[in-house]
């Protein structure tokens, strides 16, 4: 074949040129964002911690950088997705991970991280949303484990200063390593800041999060791009994610911890009204179907406030009262005054309450022995004696039945007077420790150490 002419040559090298750069159009809330020609390398690079896109900012004939400040975009708002052109992984992958914001998809601890990936629309956490949407993309399983594993240190992927859509942005404190956190980069989202979509914490969805308000600043590591992924997986095509169509009609919450001690329950958690997400809201605790406790969630919770992007004053840090015995806490969140956001039961927890036998007891030594006394009672049995066990160097010594009147502790507690006790009890000359412990009479009373330390027991003269 006749080679073409210098001329030829360059007319189809122009025009290879013109088809790598078509325009990107990805568009906002605050106005549209022009993709255009990709910035040569000698260009300014856009700071990392500014989360700059690739692209320029087009709001106007004149460039300008990134409006501020953002909007966030609440847990379970519904956004509209449409895809263009759509032909790379990348972007494809980004579309898609847009889509699952709007499928409630709640945050599961640990989700994702099974022998394979999970499939997309499966609870997971933030680690396990990157490997599920990056095996559903490429076919290839990045790894199970943290952000910082699969990521940073996996050798798969490499970081840039030049995100593209589809590329895993990284947090953690201080903008510092290890990762706390991580999301797949989309580009600008519907406050017109630089976005990630992420599964962030338990009792939030799946869910965007634009990192132009304070809870993220500071804390973005920087962008790490797939070394599987091509030019084009990237380069003909972009997301378009509007602005939010719909707010959450359901109050947000979530118990992170529930205890119980002697006859109390402790309830340690969050909730907050999506419509008014930097105010505190009301809360409700229910055990049993049936409300113990009311209150306002004030607590500060800087974890919620990083993760969600909402205000700190959301935490809930409780003590109840319950009987002995298992029981179901339930935890209301309200809506906030003057919101159209519905309230709910946003968690349940399954509790035994335990309650612990009382008592005072106290020994001193003599020559050949100890002499043991006090009372004891189990809370569930108090007309019934209940017994404690003394133990002597580690080894049980005697068992004693609480039965001996004491009119004093009859007085004060509103019992029966016969739980009293006392023995004595002979030992070798030399120092001993000894153990009184009360014994309760029902599975769910735990015993009480009464007493613990070393006693001297004299030798006997002959």
């Amino acid at each position: 074949m006749r080679q073409p002419v210098a001329s030829q040559r360059w007319v189809y090298a122009l025009s290879v040129v013109k088809s790598l750069f078509k325009t990107l159009v990805i568009s906002g809330t605050s106005g549209a964002l022009l993709l255009g020609t990709v910035l040569p390398a000698q260009a300014a690079t856009p700071p990392v911690q500014a989360a700059a896109p690739i692209a320029q900012v087009v709001t106007s004939p004149a460039v300008q950088q990134i409006p501020g400040p953002a909007t966030s975009v609440q847990v379970g708002t519904v956004g509209a997705v449409s895809a263009t052109a759509v032909a790379g992984r990348l972007v494809t992958m980004a579309s898609k991970a847009v889509t699952l914001t709007t499928k409630a998809i709640p945050y599961q601890y640990g989700g994702g991280h099974g022998a394979v990936p999970a499939p997309l629309g499966t609870s997971v956490d933030c680690s396990g949303f990157i490997r599920s949407m990056y095996y559903d993309s490429f076919r290839a399983d990045i790894g199970n484990g943290s952000g910082d594993s699969i990521v940073r240190l996996s050798g798969k992927f490499t970081k840039t200063s030049r995100p593209v859509v589809g590329d895993v942005a990284l947090f953690g404190n201080g903008g510092q390593a290890p990762a706390y956190h991580a999301g797949i980069y989309i580009g600008n989202g519907p406050g017109g800041t630089p976005a990630v979509v992420a599964a962030p914490q338990t009792g939030s969805n799946i869910t965007i999060q634009e990192w132009g308000t304070r809870y993220w600043s500071g804390d973005l590591m920087g962008y790490w791009h797939y070394n599987g992924a091509t030019a084009a997986d990237s380069s003909k095509s972009s997301i378009t994610v509007k602005a939010a169509t719909k707010v959450a009609t359901k109050a947000r919450g979530n118990i992170d911890k529930v205890s119980s001690a002697d006859g109390r329950i402790k309830i340690v958690g969050w909730a907050y009204d999506p419509a008014k997400s930097r105010s505190a809201n009301a809360f409700t605790v229910l055990v049993d179907g049936r409300a113990v406790y009311r209150g306002t969630a004030k607590k500060t919770r800087s974890d919620i406030a990083r993760n969600l992007g909402i205000g700190a004053a959301h935490g809930i840090n409780i003590t109840v009262k319950a009987k002995p015995g298992t029981h179901k806490v339930s935890l209301v969140s309200k809506a906030a005054k003057g919101s159209k956001t519905r309230s709910a039961t946003v968690d349940t927890a399954s509790v035994l309450v335990t309650v612990k036998a009382k008592g005072a007891a106290s020994v001193t030594g003599a020559t050949g022995n100890i002499r043991v006394s006090g009372w004891t009672f189990d809370p569930q049995t108090t007309r019934s004696p209940n017994k404690v066990v003394v133990t002597v160097d580690g080894r049980t010594t005697a068992i004693i039945v609480a039965r001996k009147v004491r009119t004093d502790v009859a007085r004060i507690y509103g019992i029966t007077s016969k739980h009293g006790f006392g023995r004595v009890i002979t030992l070798p000359h030399g120092r001993h420790v000894v153990t009184v412990t009360a014994v309760g009479n029902k599975a769910t009373t735990t015993s009480t150490v009464l007493f613990h330390q070393k006693v001297t027991v004299a030798l006997k003269k002959k």
